[in-house]
């Protein structure tokens, strides 16, 4: 008899490899493999370095940075393997509560490298659109806009991971005052690893 299973009080045995048609009852997609053992067991594998893989980090809470020094954002960072490769977006939603001027960076682990870029805008007549380009870890990118405005920060990064892990850190702060400015609850994260 082929393909057949026998149910009996000590289990199920036998093996069903083939449907009616002769077609094997497993079929593997892509990046997938079906291996089956002499004992009659299915091991189904995926190769995860083939897959790119989302993650989206929301902030819990407000952040403010009161002074001029980049400070790490608490929320939205990435922690990443060695020799890893990833595309980074963050959507920030913010205001300066005093002066009107505020930076922005990126740092990373000893031998990766990258490029950061952002955008920032707003509805004020005083603000004119920013767009700005590093690829120096703590080297910042300054974004001028009217003192108290909200505005809106797009940032785009792709970082390649050397030999050590470690995180990706989103940094930012005022440029030339200690009153604050505020990333607010909401503003997100995704970090995509591509490799």
């Amino acid at each position: 008899m082929t393909n057949a299973l026998l149910i009996n009080s000590t289990g199920i045995s036998g093996s069903l490899t083939n449907l009616a048609d002769g077609t094997s009852y497993l079929i593997a997609g892509p990046n997938v493999s079906i291996a089956s053992g002499s004992n009659g067991s299915v091991t189904i594998s995926a190769s995860t370095g083939s897959f790119a893989r989302d993650t989206v980090i929301v902030k819990t809470a407000d952040q403010v940075v009161a002074g001029t020094t980049l400070t790490n954002d608490t929320d939205l960072f990435v922690n990443a393997p060695a020799n890893s490769v990833w595309s980074l977006t963050w959507y920030l939603f913010t205001t300066t509560i005093i002066h009107n001027e505020s930076i922005w960076s990126l740092t990373v682990p000893s031998g990766a490298s990258f490029f950061f870029g952002l955008q920032a805008g707003s509805p004020a007549a005083a603000f004119s659109p920013t767009f700005g380009l590093t690829t120096t870890s703590g080297s910042p990118i300054q974004v001028g806009g009217p003192a108290g405005d909200s505005f809106t920060v797009n940032a785009q990064a792709t970082v390649f991971m050397g030999s050590t892990s470690g995180s990706i850190n989103l940094q930012y702060a005022e440029w030339a005052n200690s009153s604050g400015l505020r990333v607010y609850q909401g503003s997100q994260m995704r970090a995509t690893r591509i490799s």
